[in-house]
């Protein structure tokens, strides 16, 4: 809390970053006015700016049919944030998603253009690090999701591979990744825990 206090913050991310959810019983999406990026920064003392925006990729390698387009991709949008003291990038859920339409190759790490997941990553570490110079920059891998063991019908991957891949690709970049995939205490392989704490997208189907 004093290492923050009176810093900004920048979060870039999907839906979960955003704090848009879907409402099964009304049938729409709604945003939540007070989702994890506030209270990060009300608990350090920390101004911030959220650029979370739902349903987008870490990969501009793809056609989406589910809504947002390549060129919302993580990828396309870190250059417009403003500047921080501390950055947090939070994605991969949208681009390992089984039922999200024309997914970007997973690639390797030898990737080091947005030609697949693996680049796009490394384009993100090499980016971030240029623009915030001298500041800190933390990963988060996605967080648990019921359907975690499904692998993507494209790039045969499940969750888990892209959560690992994210931590492999930060550490060549001496990046700090923090593993809200583990220590996110959701549980939401267990349906009771994943309909009392998630949306229909995250839990149960």
């Amino acid at each position: 809390i004093n290492t923050w206090n009176g810093k900004k913050a920048v979060f870039l991310g999907d839906s979960i970053t955003a704090g848009s959810w879907y409402n099964p019983k009304n049938g729409w999406w709604e945003n939540m006015t007070k989702n994890w990026t506030y209270w990060v920064s009300k608990l350090c003392g920390m101004t911030y700016k959220n650029y979370g925006i739902g349903g987008t990729h870490v990969s501009s390698a793809y056609n989406s049919g589910d809504g947002s387009s390549a060129e919302q991709a993580f990828t396309n949008r870190y250059s417009n944030m403003d500047d921080a003291d501390v950055v947090f990038v939070m994605g991969g859920t949208n681009d390992w998603l089984p039922n999200h339409t024309d997914t970007a190759p997973f690639g390797n790490i030898s990737d080091s253009t947005d030609v697949s997941f693996c680049g796009a990553v490394r384009v993100l570490c090499e980016g971030l690090i240029k623009k915030y110079n001298g500041k800190q920059i933390f990963f988060l891998t996605p967080i648990c999701n019921a359907n975690q063991l499904t692998a993507n019908p494209t790039t045969g991957k499940t969750l888990q591979d892209y959560c690992n891949v994210i931590k492999e690709i930060c550490g060549m970049y001496s990046i700090e990744v923090i593993d809200t995939h583990i220590k996110a205490p959701l549980h939401f392989m267990v349906t009771e825990n994943a309909n009392k704490y998630s949306s229909q997208h995250d839990g149960p189907t």
